[in-house]
């Protein structure tokens, strides 16, 4: 009552009287993780090719995808920064900790893990890892694929078994429902190239690939 505006005939309870909920009480927040640690020495920083930091090409790359994100209106939570504000630890199993912790309180659509790839014997597209022997983190990884193969983006889906000694914690010990994706190659200059020269594309691409996994999930969980 002391603030003037809230007595304008068409203002309610500053414009937001209700918090609505999906009647479902599914969450469509998908949990952005930015991969390694922080770009500054002492911390993981990636791969680092001829000078370049893995965690430098993600930080770009992210801030694209939640501009994007914004704009179609999903909602998000940037990992690392929450990470940043709290705990300061941002190991893998600092930001399994935390992404979990989220998860719990919000009930995330997706956690999807954002890496660029190194040593990939020449292959420059996209490469998205699923949980090997588990058909819906399988399943997840095809829908997406899908999407961004039809935007012309070449993207290969493997499982975490399949190339890696040890698997992946953001796939397996996460417990929301998510996605690795390595968005492209740092092998040269030339990979690096490619990768940045689709960075825009990729990310209005993945953005409403998100948008659509949100709306079409419940019919094929």
């Amino acid at each position: 009552v002391f603030n003037i505006v809230n007595f304008q005939l068409y203002h309610y309870a500053g414009n937001n009287p209700v918090k609505y909920i999906d009647p479902d009480g599914r969450s469509d927040t998908v949990i952005i993780s930015p991969g390694h640690g922080m770009d500054k020495k002492g911390e993981d920083r990636g791969a680092v090719v001829d000078g370049i930091s893995e965690v430098s090409i993600i930080y770009k790359f992210c801030l694209k995808l939640y501009s994007d994100l914004k704009k179609i209106g999903i909602d998000y939570i940037n990992l690392k920064q929450v990470i940043e504000d709290t705990t300061k630890d941002h190991s893998p199993q600092g930001r399994i900790d935390a992404a979990n912790k989220i998860d719990a309180e919000i009930d995330a659509s997706l956690e999807l893990a954002i890496h660029a790839d190194a040593n990939t014997k020449g292959y420059t597209g996209i490469t998205l890892y699923y949980i090997g022997g588990k058909d819906k983190s399988k399943r997840i990884a095809e829908y997406f694929s899908d999407i961004l193969n039809a935007a012309n983006l070449p993207t290969r889906i493997k499982p975490d078994t399949d190339t890696r000694v040890k698997s992946l914690g953001e796939l397996r010990r996460t417990t929301a429902p998510a996605l690795l994706i390595e968005i492209g190659s740092m092998d040269t200059k030339e990979s690096r190239e490619i990768m940045m020269d689709r960075t825009n594309k990729l990310s209005e691409v993945l953005a409403n690939a998100i948008k659509s996994f949100n709306k079409d999930r419940p019919n094929w969980e």
